[in-house]
């Protein structure tokens, strides 16, 4: 197959192209997670120790969930378990907007699992499902450039600028938002 057709399969697989909107638009709000939580925690006086505490217990939560997804996905199917799994991601922002206080968030970054259980476990299994069996390793490359490329570099770009027009708070309000289109969109 030449690279174009690719492009062909892509441009006329409307539920491919769905979930490669829903999942730009989600990961669009990443950022907020890896650049703007640390800033967010510091801003409220969260030691170092602390900051470092909310990466380990969001990774070190991940490797169960991960482990557990794919009974997940025999069990409910990979549709259901993206589903259930993102919208912790519109949860997560629109709680961060609401808790001022750096202890709290730390058991919010079970939300943080959930949503890098989805991205990496139950979106690959659900690609797989969308494309015809030949052109999955495309489906998948089209899912991975997209998503962890194009939303996330946007997404960075986009939300520095609220973070120092508005605030944190209002990125993780908008972020919120945001999320919760791409959810709807799935």
């Amino acid at each position: 197959a030449r690279w174009w057709e690719g492009w062909d399969m892509a441009r006329h697989n409307r539920p491919f192209l769905l979930f490669l909107l829903a999942m730009v638009t989600l990961q669009f709000t990443h950022p907020l997670a890896v650049a703007y939580l640390p800033l967010y925690l510091k801003d409220l006086g969260a030691p170092g120790w602390m900051i470092g505490a909310a990466w380990g217990i969001a990774a070190g939560m991940e490797v169960p969930l991960m482990a557990l997804t794919p009974r997940l996905i025999r069990k409910y199917g990979a549709k259901r378990v993206l589903v259930g799994f993102t919208a912790a991601v519109p949860l997560r922002w629109a709680l961060y907007s609401l808790i001022p206080v750096p202890l709290l968030i730390l058991p919010l970054q079970f939300l943080h699992a959930m949503a890098a259980a989805a991205y990496y476990a139950a979106a690959i299994t659900y690609v797989d499902g969308l494309v015809p069996a030949q052109w999955r390793a495309t489906g998948q490359g089209f899912y991975g450039a997209l998503s962890d490329s194009l939303g996330i570099g946007l997404g960075s770009l986009f939300f520095g600028w609220v973070y120092q027009t508005w605030g944190i708070t209002q990125a993780f309000i908008v972020g919120a938002g945001i999320a919760l289109v791409g959810w709807l969109m799935l």
